[in-house]
C-alpha cells in the first residue's frame, strides 16, 4: 500500500520516501501482534479461573508449576475443558 502512494505520488511529480512509512509499519505490527496475544491470553485466563471458581468440583491445576505462562495457560484450558466434559 505504501509502495503503491508513493509510486502514484511519484507520477504526479511528488517524490514520497516509503523508507520511513515502512519501518513504522515494521516496527508497530509485531507490537500491536504481541498486544493482541496478550489482550487475548488475559481474556482466556479471566474465563478459565471464573469456569474453575464456578464448577462443582474445581481442580487445582498444579503441574508445571515451573513452567513459561503458555504452558501453564495450556494445562490451566486442558483442565477445564476435561471438567466440562465431565459435566
Amino acid at each position: 500500500m505504501v509502495m503503491a502512494i508513493s509510486a502514484a505520488a511519484f507520477w504526479f511529480g511528488v517524490w514520497f520516501p516509503p523508507l520511513a512509512a515502512m519501518t513504522g509499519l515494521a516496527l508497530a505490527y509485531p507490537l500491536w501482534s504481541w498486544r493482541r496475544l496478550a489482550a487475548a491470553s488475559a481474556y482466556m485466563q479471566i474465563e478459565v479461573e471464573a469456569f474453575a471458581r464456578s464448577s462443582p468440583a474445581p481442580r487445582v491445576v498444579n503441574a508445571l508449576a515451573g513452567g513459561d505462562v503458555v504452558a501453564r495457560q495450556v494445562e490451566t484450558l486442558r483442565t477445564a475443558v476435561s471438567d466440562l466434559r465431565d459435566l
